[in-house]
């Protein structure tokens, strides 16, 4: 099924405009760093450090328990390793 949806996409939804749009988006993801970012600039005033300490406790937790555990635990293989005539837009990813 999810093949079938990209491949769909791919061919009816793909512009130009729509490319560059989501290439930013999917980039601005990296690494988590536009929540890393948000999380260091809580931390600046007084008022709002806790929420900073909490930011930077929940990404942690999120990365050990999905990027540690869960994506290893299931090893599920990303659609363009199942179908070739897929063409993603950035570099492919390594991990699951």
């Amino acid at each position: 099924m999810d093949v079938q949806l990209l491949l769909w996409i791919q061919e009816n939804i793909r512009t130009p405009f729509l490319n560059v749009f989501f290439v930013a988006v999917t980039t601005l993801g990296n690494a988590g760093m536009i929540w890393i970012a948000v999380s260091a600039m809580l931390l600046i005033p007084r008022k709002t450090r806790n929420v900073g300490i909490m930011c930077f406790i929940a990404l942690g937790l999120s990365f050990v328990v999905n990027n540690l555990i869960l994506k290893n635990t299931v090893a599920r293989v990303r659609p363009f390793n199942a179908c070739s005539s897929l063409i993603p837009l950035v570099p492919k990813p390594t991990d699951f």
